[in-house]
């Protein structure tokens, strides 16, 4: 009631101008632990700045991350697409060494058995001096020593090498011819021939070759010449 009584007569004494709550005496509201009106505050217990008032949109967001624009958006889509097509043309680059190293070791393969066919037959060679006109060996130096050469061998052996699994020369004599020649599905390869080495009826170049290497280019042969102290291809036929 004395506050009350104060404010009437500050009132009188100033007509026209507000009386002003601390000059009354009168303490806020929020000073006494209230609200005011249009203030925010913090909830209880926890420690944070207070919303907002002004009612403008942050460009930020609620969590205070900043997005992208456009161009940064189209930036990053470059270098990401620059990188991959690196990363593809070099992922292409290594497939293809790989295919190529593959090939090239197969072919290596290749080599390698039909070397170790030759010379297994080779060493199971037969020759008998009664009928040398059967069991000679013959040599036809075809193309000379070149790259592209197409040398003809051909003896009797009692081996396998060479032959098929199902053939029924495998169980005795034969003579086998060695050469290049061109294959029917395209390029040439080593082919080779066997018959029976008494038949006289039987001409080698009558019979089917079969390719046992693919993609040979050339197959040149030599001897050793023990009087001439030398390799040649001039081989004499004796009979």
């Amino acid at each position: 009631m004395k506050a009350l009584a104060t404010v009437s007569r500050a009132a009188r004494e100033a007509p026209g101008r507000a009386a002003s709550p601390l000059a009354a005496g009168i303490r806020p509201a929020s000073a006494r632990g209230g609200r005011v009106p249009g203030e925010s505050r913090a909830p209880a217990g926890r420690d944070c700045p207070p919303y907002p008032q002004s009612g403008r949109n942050d460009a930020r967001g609620a969590f205070g991350t900043a997005g992208f624009t456009l161009l940064e958006l189209l930036l990053a889509l470059s270098i990401f697409t620059l990188v991959a097509g690196m990363a593809a043309g070099s992922f292409w680059s290594i497939t293809r060494t790989w295919n190529r190293a593959n090939d090239l070791l197969e072919n290596l393969h290749y080599g390698e058995f039909a070397m170790d066919q030759l010379v297994a037959a080779l060493r199971g060679a037969a020759w008998f001096s009664s009928k040398p006109e059967a069991f000679g060996f013959w040599l036809d130096d075809n193309g000379g020593n070149s790259d592209r050469a197409a040398n003809e061998i051909s003896w009797v052996t009692s081996g396998t090498a060479f032959l098929p699994p199902d053939s029924p020369l495998k169980d005795g004599l034969h003579r086998l011819s060695v050469t290049v020649e061109h294959a029917r599905g395209g390029g040439q390869g080593l082919a080779v021939r066997a018959w029976p080495h008494l038949s006289e009826e039987t001409d080698g170049k009558d019979v089917e070759p079969w390719i046992v290497v693919p993609d040979v280019r050339g197959f040149s042969c030599e001897w050793y010449d023990f009087e001439e102290d030398g390799w040649s291809q001039e081989w004499e036929e004796k009979t």
